[in-house]
C-alpha cells in the first residue's frame, strides 16, 4: 500500500521524539509576544483569512500537502550547502521567502526581525547546529496550537 493517509501523518508525528520542556517554554514565550502583536496589528480580513487557512490545513489534506510542499521548496532553496538542515544564515533566506509569500497572500506578518529568536527555538530541538524540515514541523505543531489557544481564550474573554 502506497497511499499516505492522515493516519500515516499522525503515526509520523507520534514517532518524533517529544520536545523538551525548555523548547516548549521558548515556544510559549515567543508565541505570547507574537499573539499580542497580531491582536493589535492584524486587520479583521487578515484574522479571518488566517483562521480559514488553519481550518483548511486541518480539514483538507490536499491543501495541507500544498502548503507543506511550498514550505519544503522554500526550505530546500534556502539550504545552500545541501546538508538537509538550515543554519542561521540559511534560515534568514528561508524566512525572507516565507515573508514575501505571506505578504503576496495578504497574510498577517510580524514587524521587526525575529530571525535570531525563531532560529534559537528551531535549533533547540537537537544537539546539532541547524534544524531539519522534520524538526521545523515538530516546532510548528505546538507553535500553532499555542497561538490557537491564545486566540480562543481572547475570544472567550470578549464574550
Amino acid at each position: 500500500e502506497f497511499r499516505r493517509g492522515s493516519s500515516d501523518l499522525s503515526r509520523m508525528a507520534d514517532a518524533a521524539p517529544a520536545l523538551s520542556q525548555a523548547t516548549i517554554d521558548l515556544i510559549n514565550t515567543r508565541v505570547t509576544g507574537q499573539f499580542a502583536e497580531w491582536k493589535q496589528t492584524g486587520t479583521p480580513e487578515q484574522k479571518a483569512a488566517g483562521a480559514d487557512k488553519l481550518r483548511r490545513m486541518r480539514e483538507e489534506p490536499e491543501f495541507m500537502a500544498e502548503q507543506m510542499g511550498k514550505f519544503g521548496k522554500m526550505f530546500n532553496d534556502a539550504d545552500t550547502n545541501g546538508d538537509g538542515k538550515l543554519n542561521l544564515e540559511e534560515y534568514k533566506v528561508f524566512n525572507a521567502a516565507a515573508k514575501v509569500d505571506a505578504i503576496a497572500n495578504n497574510d498577517w506578518t510580524e514587524a521587526g526581525d525575529h530571525d535570531e529568536s525563531n532560529y534559537a527555538i528551531l535549533n533547540s530541538v537537537s544537539a546539532e547546529d541547524g534544524f531539519t524540515m522534520a524538526e521545523m514541523q515538530q516546532i510548528m505543531g505546538p507553535w500553532m496550537a499555542k497561538m490557537t489557544e491564545l486566540k480562543n481564550a481572547d475570544e472567550a474573554a470578549a464574550q
